[in-house]
């Protein structure tokens, strides 16, 4: 079986909301991960746009996902399977839902905290 379609994809940002689960024991998970992109327009312009990416993960992958948290860094590698646009105030958004496979790479950090001594620490 040949993956010719598919098209696979990096992608690196954080978490913008808490990772939502559902089905049959929680056997779907899903996170957002807010990315930034930045480019030159075709006037010399240097322009920064914000993408957002579904990333769904499935069985033990969707337990992964549970343990994230709002913040968290999370660089991932998946299947592109859809792409959503809409207008925000007159700024093209888009949404970009992957699929994590078996062969999927999913490296989390968590969001670093503050302690009361003003030190960093990660969860």
């Amino acid at each position: 079986m040949s993956n010719a379609n598919v098209v696979n994809v990096i992608i690196d940002g954080n978490l913008v909301n808490e990772p939502r689960t559902f089905g049959a024991e929680g056997n779907v998970g899903v996170i957002k991960i807010a990315s930034n992109r930045r480019f030159t327009d075709d006037e010399g312009v240097t322009r920064e746009v914000t993408e957002y990416n579904d990333i769904r993960g499935y069985r033990e992958t969707a337990k992964t996902l549970a343990t994230f948290h709002k913040g968290d860094h999370v660089a991932i590698t998946g299947a592109v399977v859809g792409i959503r646009k809409w207008d925000n105030k007159g700024t093209a958004q888009f949404d970009t839902e992957i699929k994590l496979t078996p062969e999927s790479t999913l490296v989390h950090t968590p969001k670093a905290v503050t302690t009361e001594s003003g030190d960093s620490d990660s969860l």
